[in-house]
């Protein structure tokens, strides 16, 4: 029996990966060529200029070092002889003017400082950078940052089945009160931001 998590009521359903992974778990063949068609349809209204440009044989990984962070969730890695702007996928780390936002800088300096790393892109976004998982010595850091309390699960963004996995470990760091969670109300940057 497959257990299927209750879905926030403001998490983006739009996506053609959600669409079509919905559409398989209740196997309706039919409701999935229509929404392929729908999102065929809608496509720039979905992702506007943030429109996946990845060719899916073309999404491969590559390695890199650490050349500088930008803050807990963008980094700049050096590949050879290129410099390849990063922004880790799924999830977000408090703004540069929030509570926290130098906590969590640290916690990926520290993941990531020294190290080989694998880049696993899954898009490219509005400003250029590559949308990525990134694992070093086989720990997935987009994850990992959730787990210790140093960054959210971005409820638009994330809507693979591996994101039900994040949520729990979200979940598990709030109980903890682990990092963002140790203070007062923590205020999700995508939030934030609006307020501005």
């Amino acid at each position: 029996m497959i257990k299927i998590r209750p879905k926030k009521s403001f998490r983006h359903e739009n996506s053609f990966v959600s669409m079509f992974w919905n559409c398989l778990k209740y196997k309706k063949a039919l409701g999935t060529i229509g929404l392929v068609l729908v999102q065929f349809v809608l496509n720039e209204t979905v992702y506007g200029e943030s429109k996946p440009s990845f060719n899916t044989a073309e999404n491969v990984s590559f390695y890199g070092v650490l050349h500088y962070l930008s803050d807990g969730d963008s980094f700049v890695v050096k590949n050879k002889n290129t410099n390849v702007t990063i922004r880790l996928w799924g999830i977000d780390a408090p703004e540069y003017d929030q509570p926290h936002s130098k906590a969590s800088k640290d916690a990926l300096e520290q993941l990531l400082s020294k190290k080989r790393l694998r880049i696993i892109p899954k898009d490219i976004d509005k400003y250029g950078r590559t949308v990525a998982i990134v694992e070093v010595e086989n720990i997935i850091v987009n994850s990992m940052l959730v787990a210790k309390g140093n960054a959210w699960v971005h409820t638009y963004y994330c809507l693979e089945p591996v994101c039900d996995l994040w949520y729990e470990l979200e979940e598990k760091a709030r109980s903890a009160k682990s990092g963002l969670w140790s203070g007062g109300k923590a205020i999700e940057p995508w939030v934030w931001k609006m307020k501005k």
